[in-house]
């Protein structure tokens, strides 16, 4: 029993999970107490509940059992699943701040910059198959991510010190990004052009197949600024700073998956141009917080000590 003790690790949560939990947590209280209860308020509110103590508990495994296993799943599981959960579970929470569309001035920004509706523009003058390789392109939105993550969680111990600090940066594009959806919602030109759209996808029945994919979006109000592109040049800074290598693999489809957002009728071109702005955010926010907190260790002396106080 005793060795079993001494094996057991601290347990501390990382930057990112006291964001994560945070985040979470203000989404619930806003719904649960503004009163109006909105459509679907109930089921959003267990869901950021489930996500506030999502870094918790597998933390307290990690503390527990400290494995490989564990150390993995209190890794990536977290900050993976918990802003899918938040995004899945926006439409309550942009019913009750912000039910207004802002896709008639984020087009009308297009207009005044270019012209034209710049996406709509490119598409027209570009093959079909083209159009094709770029739908595909967008498709890989979570891959480049998750291919960055799993180099630096193998990687040496230098790139392991590295590690927390890009799990915090790609959480913060994330709800950054939802923070602009509801401050800003839009359906994207996908939705409100379709007059002027006049023909489908300017692509083979591929194209048209992958782009359809994305009708069963569970949060159609995503459209500014675009996270797509804010994540994506997130990640190219990450592989160029950390896996230089890696980023000369990525940079072409990454690309295609940036322009992507535009051609296939996601994105107005403000939204991309606004994109990259969400990545500078996250990564002074992070470099931030990283050196403020590198991780927050709770044991039951702490925690003894810090109830103390404030009884006093």
């Amino acid at each position: 029993m005793h060795t079993e003790r001494s094996e057991r690790l601290p347990f501390d949560l990382r930057p990112q999970d006291v964001v994560l939990t945070l985040t979470a947590t203000l989404c619930a209280a806003i719904l649960l107490f503004d009163g109006r209860h909105v459509p679907g308020w109930g089921e959003a509110t267990l869901a950021f509940v489930l996500v506030a103590l999502m870094p918790w508990f597998f933390r307290a495994a990690r503390a527990r059992w400290p494995n490989e296993i564990t150390r993995a799943l209190a890794t990536f599981i977290p900050p993976s699943m918990g802003p899918l959960l938040i995004y899945g579970n926006l439409d309550p929470l942009c019913d009750l701040l912000n039910p207004h569309l802002a896709d008639a001035r984020l087009a009308a920004v297009d207009l005044r910059l270019f012209g034209v509706h710049p996406g709509l523009w490119l598409e027209r003058r570009l093959p079909p198959h083209i159009v094709d390789v770029l739908s595909l392109c967008y498709t890989s939105y979570y891959v480049w991510p998750v291919t960055i993550g799993v180099i630096l969680f193998l990687g040496r111990e230098r790139l392991e010190r590295e590690f927390d600090r890009y799990i915090l940066g790609y959480l913060l594009v994330m709800l950054i990004s939802y923070v602009c959806y509801l401050l800003v919602p839009a359906i994207g030109p996908r939705f409100y052009l379709v007059d002027e759209l006049g023909a489908p996808l300017h692509a083979t029945w591929l194209g048209r197949e992958i782009v359809g994919m994305f009708r069963g979006s569970p949060y159609f109000r995503d459209c500014f600024p675009s996270g797509h592109t804010g994540l994506t040049v997130f990640c190219l800074y990450s592989a160029w700073r950390l896996a230089r290598r890696w980023f000369w693999v990525i940079l072409l489809p990454c690309t295609g998956l940036i322009a992507s957002t535009l051609v296939c009728r996601f994105h107005y071109a403000i939204d991309v141009i606004c994109g990259p702005l969400t990545a500078v955010a996250a990564i002074l926010i992070a470099d931030a917080l990283y050196q403020r907190m590198p991780s927050l260790e709770l044991s039951r002396e702490r925690l003894a000590m810090a109830f103390s106080r404030l009884a006093r």
